[in-house]
């Protein structure tokens, strides 16, 4: 059991930087995940730094973060061409550590761990993933611990869901999602049948399954990220994006106990492993907490909390079962989304910042996935 909330300790600093430069395996299908770990990584410590991401990531090889490079398919095919990979680098230089920055390279080092030759960071087991990962058991996972979550049906298909009775049992409008969806992708907000048949049942596209319907709860987005080991909190960071609230509004960071609590049940009940980022919704009416789900894993926004004083790599890589600290980062604000180029109010912090943020906009700037993605939200007018 963790200790109690009163006994946690505030934000301190970093962990010591190993001496000798780190060598890392960052595996992650999309490389936006992995450029998250090695921008804090490089904030940190020396590296050198291996990448294995899905097919079509190519470029991110042209990132001066990474100094080799492999893409496979996640979904079992090429586990020989990773154990390889990996067995290669610890023969050719030893002390190699493999990191998983998702759920999908989560279950990749699950499944081959014991033919690896390099050691892996500590992460969430597939018992673990199943229940996290999963939408609909993360709700009941809730309900059992006598967390809040809004009222939530399931259906295997989009063909299976009653309008109906949905409408009746949720109101209007009612939120769909895919169970085992990620980055809002088939997630509508449906204010009308006309509406579910448009957006999702008579479209063709629209082929996610099974789906959550769940409550629509108006109020602000706030998310928790945790460091957890054995089910012990180590690090937290509680956040929520700036005005006008959108992907790329600048993030602040504040302490909200009651959203501590419900995470500190939730991992000593998993026996959590890793990291996890969890997102609610404070009910704009009655200022409920809401609960919606659990990601287990490394988040987008990983790079806000290293700007702002709690850098999740460090306390990843330097974990041991024996240190019983918490370190919360309940202040602070970060805008670091975009590329340094496009955010001119950063630029005094190349000369005035502190070393972590001298780095990390030093990195950002040369860093080509970065600069890409912010280009191209220029060219779109975002």
């Amino acid at each position: 059991m963790t200790s109690p909330l009163f006994h946690l300790t505030n934000l301190g600093s970093d962990p010591v930087p190993p001496r000798l430069p780190l060598k890392i395996i960052v595996v992650a299908p999309e490389k936006i995940m992995v450029v998250q770990v090695l921008l804090s990584l490089r904030c940190w410590a020396q590296a050198t730094c291996a990448a294995v991401c899905a097919r079509g990531s190519r470029h991110i090889q042209r990132s001066v973060l990474v100094d080799r490079y492999l893409d496979i398919a996640f979904d079992g095919s090429d586990d020989g061409r990773f154990i390889d990979f990996v067995n290669d680098l610890e023969q050719q230089s030893p002390g190699q550590v493999v990191m998983a920055a998702d759920t999908a390279g989560s279950r990749l080092v699950n499944r081959v761990r014991a033919h690896l030759h390099a050691d892996c960071a500590i992460g969430p087991t597939d018992s673990m993933l199943d229940v996290l990962d999963d939408k609909w058991k993360f709700h009941h996972l809730c309900n059992q611990l006598a967390l809040p979550t809004p009222e939530t049906l399931y259906a295997e298909s989009k063909h299976e869901v009653n309008f109906d009775s949905a409408s009746q049992t949720l109101g209007l409008p009612f939120f769909v999602k895919p169970v085992n969806g990620a980055q809002s992708r088939g997630a509508y907000a449906i204010t009308s049948r006309e509406e579910f048949c448009h957006l999702i049942l008579h479209d063709p596209g629209y082929d996610y399954g099974p789906l959550l319907l769940q409550r629509l709860v108006r109020g602000t987005d706030v998310c928790v990220s945790i460091f957890s080991v054995q089910g012990q909190l180590r690090a937290i960071a509680t956040q929520r994006r700036k005005p006008p609230y959108q992907v790329d509004s600048p993030i602040e960071f504040f302490h909200l106990p009651e959203f501590e609590s419900m995470v500190q049940k939730i991992c000593e009940a998993t026996g959590y492993e890793g990291l996890m980022h969890i997102d609610a919704r404070l009910e704009a009416d009655t200022g409920q907490l809401w609960l919606f789900e659990a990601n287990p894993r490394y988040w987008r926004s990983m790079s806000a909390a290293t700007w702002a004083g709690l850098n999740f790599v460090a306390e990843h890589l330097s974990s041991s079962p024996f240190c019983t600290r918490l370190r919360r980062l309940s202040h602070g604000s970060a805008d670091v989304f975009h590329h340094p180029l496009v955010r001119p109010s950063l630029w005094h912090e190349i000369v005035s910042g502190g070393k972590t943020r001298r780095r990390m906009l030093g990195l950002m700037a040369v860093e080509i996935c970065t600069l890409t993605n912010s280009l191209r939200k220029m060219i779109k007018g975002q």
